[in-house]
């Protein structure tokens, strides 16, 4: 009974362990960026390395997981990920036009009308 009783409860809360693990997580992430800010690290240096520190984690993580989940890169599948790229940075631009009310601040242009 016992046993039965500790499985239950681990597996009811497990998701409260998880999110008490991810913000303790991201509280020592912060102390770390913090203390590495501080001490005078640039920080698009430290940008870097997060991004490197997390491709280095998650890309073996991603092949080796997801090998056989993922579809097969065909010629339309491709073209749909090179059109949401070119998205993403139209509307980039496009936000930055709108919120700053003209395309001087964002593209370093004046308007001609």
């Amino acid at each position: 009974m016992p046993k039965e009783w500790f499985k239950r409860v681990y597996v009811c809360t497990k998701p409260f362990m998880f999110m008490v693990f991810l913000q303790t997580s991201y509280a020592v992430k912060n102390l770390v960026v913090k203390s590495a800010l501080n001490k005078g690290l640039n920080h698009y240096i430290f940008a870097v390395y997060r991004n490197a520190i997390a491709a280095l984690f998650f890309g073996p993580l991603a092949f080796f997981l997801e090998r056989k989940v993922r579809p097969k890169m065909t010629i339309s599948i491709f073209l749909k990920i090179m059109l949401l790229g070119l998205l993403e940075y139209v509307f980039g631009i496009l936000y930055c036009y709108f919120k700053n009310g003209s395309e001087k601040k964002t593209l370093n242009t004046e308007r001609i009308t």
